[in-house]
């Protein structure tokens, strides 16, 4: 598998700069049929989006959007001790 970084600079999670001690990873879809990561890496790289994950898992590879250590908010249980991969359909 391709790991690409594309890190979300412009996202609140990133901004924020919280930070974790990852201890497991959470993986789930992203609930939508969008088969391009694109989308969400141009949806998600601006300022106001309060949501994020570590990376997208997609046909071609993955994509790293957060540094591993990097706190996201997904506004579950799991924000300070997991990292979120999200599987694109």
């Amino acid at each position: 598998m391709k790991l690409t970084q594309h890190f979300l600079t412009q996202n609140d999670c990133y901004q924020a700069g919280r930070t974790i001690v990852p201890r497991g990873i959470m993986v789930h879809s992203t609930g939508v049929a969008q088969p391009d990561v694109e989308v969400f890496l141009k949806s998600w790289d601006r300022p106001g989006v309060n949501a994020c994950v570590h990376a997208f898992v997609h046909t071609g590879g993955a994509v790293q959007t957060l540094p591993w250590d990097r706190r996201r908010r997904c506004r579950r249980r799991y924000d300070d001790r997991h990292g979120a991969r999200t599987v694109d359909h």
